[in-house]
């Protein structure tokens, strides 16, 4: 098609699933002048093509799941790129090119499953990045000075194994990690970092950080700074003690103290207003080390501390989720007898009722009641007795989908669920429609879900049936039993 026809119009391409491994590439691409983003996961690539570069206007690149040993290129010659996610790939450090992150615009980069031995050279230029995955290589050692430009940053991971933690400590959301690998003594945040990026008000948006399964014995200092912090994974590691100083996190709204080394909890944690929940689960804690005041906190929805050594719940304590399983010395309160909690034993029976309104049950009304109950115990629930129809939805649907807890976002195209990329989730277009699947854990550790479809306001009919149908195939596949909301 000439250059003078429909291309310089079109804004988006996905070319995800066409095989360019014999170096073919189509070369009407750089006749696409006007092309805002370009997706080519799973292609075959081992190199990015030289088409790139006659996309000025280009501001997101998809290459994922591809053989690409290099990103050297055509990508620093992209004035306007802000996302670059290149996951699961074969990049080193040598493949990253220096002067892309002298790029303006910059804001989102994924380079995770790749092979990288250490955070790449002048990263910390990139002073506007808001996404920054490294997850999943081989990084043992952040420089010192990679926080102090990078104030921005929303959304921050550099765990080396996630896939060695168990579901519950996997972070959903935006998430800072910092770990080393399992066969490496962890180490703690760098000193520098701590008195340079975090006093002169560096990462003050961040509001997830999870540092599980490390091996720290403290908090790091630098967490108490950190007012805007929403969620805070501390699980897995041996810590003993908790400073003062927590009464900073003003917006936390879940706390995961669990498998630590804690027998106290200090007052100050009373201060945290909006503190929704708190996981203290396998620590030392008994009665004296859980403040009197958590009871008033009136936010509270979930306390979680099992297998501690409490011989008491704190009063007022008794919120939505309780759990205090495996405290072998723990005496549940009575049941009140005084006049003032006659409430507490009011009989609600059926006979109870009627003797009060001065009726006489009937004489064998238990046995009829009871040959009743039998007969319909015996009738199946209509909605037990339909089957699902045998379908085949592997082939909209990977075999991994809800297996860990977290977030995946499907756009519908051509009536088929296309799975959107983490790095651009959360961006909406009224012309298009969504499927929205939330994976978590319930109170016993089972995987739960919750599928929500999104349809655009200008979306075409195809698009709003396709969401709503391939909602309800995706609660088929997952075996799910909640129903699929509309958002």
């Amino acid at each position: 098609m000439a250059a003078t026809g429909v291309l310089p119009f079109i804004r988006g391409v996905d070319l995800s699933g066409n095989d360019f491994k014999g170096g073919y590439f189509p070369e009407h691409v750089k006749s696409m002048s006007s092309l805002r983003w370009l997706k080519l996961n799973r292609t075959g690539l081992c190199y990015l093509p030289e088409e790139l570069a006659a996309l000025q206007k280009l501001e997101h690149l998809s290459v994922s799941h591809n053989s690409l040993t290099t990103l050297h290129g055509e990508l620093s010659s992209l004035p306007n790129l802000r996302a670059v996610v290149a996951r699961a790939n074969n990049l080193k450090n040598c493949g990253v090119p220096d002067d892309i992150f002298q790029l303006d615009d910059l804001s989102v980069l994924d380079l995770s499953f790749n092979q990288l031995t250490e955070i790449p050279r002048d990263l910390e230029n990139s002073k506007n990045m808001l996404v920054l995955n490294l997850s999943h290589n081989s990084i043992d050692a952040i420089p010192n000075q990679l926080f102090i430009n990078l104030t921005d940053l929303l959304y921050l991971d550099l765990n080396p194994h996630p896939e060695q933690q168990p579901p519950d400590a996997r972070p959903a959301t935006a998430a800072a990690s910092h770990g080393s690998p399992p066969d490496s003594p962890p180490e703690e945040l760098p000193e520098n970092t701590e008195q340079h990026a975090y006093q002169s008000g560096g990462l003050a948006h961040l509001a997830d950080v999870d540092l599980s399964f490390n091996d720290l014995s403290r908090v790091p200092e630098c967490l108490y700074t950190l007012s805007s912090l929403k969620r805070l994974n501390l699980s897995s590691n041996q810590i003993s003690e908790l400073s003062l100083c927590i009464d900073q996190w003003t917006q936390l709204e879940t706390l995961n103290l669990s498998r630590n080394q804690l027998t106290s909890l200090p007052s100050a944690i009373c201060k945290l207003g909006k503190l929704k929940k708190l996981y203290v689960n396998s620590n030392k804690l008994d009665f004296e080390g859980v403040p009197s005041g958590v009871g008033k906190l009136s936010s509270l929805q979930e306390f979680m501390a099992a297998n501690n050594n409490l011989e008491l719940i704190p009063e007022g304590l008794c919120r939505w989720v309780l759990d205090v399983r495996e405290n072998p010395n723990l005496v549940m309160p009575p049941k009140p007898v005084d006049r003032t909690a006659e409430w507490y034993n009011i009989d609600f029976s059926l006979q109870n009722q009627l003797r009060l309104a001065g009726a006489s049950p009937a004489e064998n009304g238990d046995q009829k009641y009871g040959e009743l109950n039998a007969s319909l115990g015996q009738r199946r629930r209509w909605d037990k007795s339909l089957e699902k129809p045998q379908l085949d939805y592997s082939e909209f649907f990977m075999e991994d989908v809800g297996q860990v807890p977290g977030v995946f976002v499907w756009q519908i195209e051509n009536f088929v669920p296309m799975q959107v990329d983490e790095a651009f989730q959360g961006k909406f277009y009224e012309a298009d429609c969504y499927i929205v699947l939330q994976t978590f854990l319930d109170a016993n550790g089972a995987l739960n879900w919750q599928i929500f479809y999104w349809i655009g306001q200008e979306a075409t009919l195809d698009k709003k049936a396709g969401s709503a149908i391939h909602a309800v195939n995706l609660r088929n596949y997952l075996g799910a039993e909640c129903r699929t909301i509309r958002e």
